[in-house]
């Protein structure tokens, strides 16, 4: 009984510890001219999406996706989008982009948004090669 207990407890602390070094991955940010070059290609994507949110119209909203984003955002789950995330949260007071990441040939541009009653992060995705279109899309 006492060694089962004790692989158990060696296992959890095991998987503890992969746990917490997988959630501290260090991000890569793009710096200077890249930056700068994401945020003047994504900054209409994000106004679009924003705008549309905003506005409950779905159409601006994705205007920017690529073919898997309008499959995977249905009308129905933008409904659900401007429900769950955006409801009641006031007048809107601005938006400022907060840092752009790199990952596995995509950037993540992460704008800041803030309402007169909630302050939510949207992480709007392009492709690294021509950023022409939303590939992915997160609100926190």
């Amino acid at each position: 009984m006492n060694t089962k207990r004790l692989f158990l407890a060696a296992l959890l602390i095991a998987m503890s510890a992969l746990m917490v070094s997988c959630a501290q991955a260090t991000p890569v940010y793009a710096e200077g001219a890249e930056k700068d070059a994401v945020a003047a290609a994504v900054e209409p994507y994000a106004q679009n999406i924003l705008d549309g949110i905003r506005t409950l119209d779905y159409g601006l909203f994705s205007s920017n996706f690529d073919d898997t984003m309008k499959t995977a955002i249905t009308p129905e789950q933008f409904d659900k989008i401007t429900t769950a995330s955006f409801s009641g949260v006031g007048a809107f007071k601005g938006m400022e982009l907060t840092n752009v990441t790199v990952a596995g040939g995509y950037y993540r541009a992460n704008y800041t948004l803030t309402f007169e009653n909630k302050v939510v992060i949207m992480g709007v995705v392009v492709p690294m090669e021509g950023m022409d279109a939303v590939s992915g899309l997160w609100f926190n």
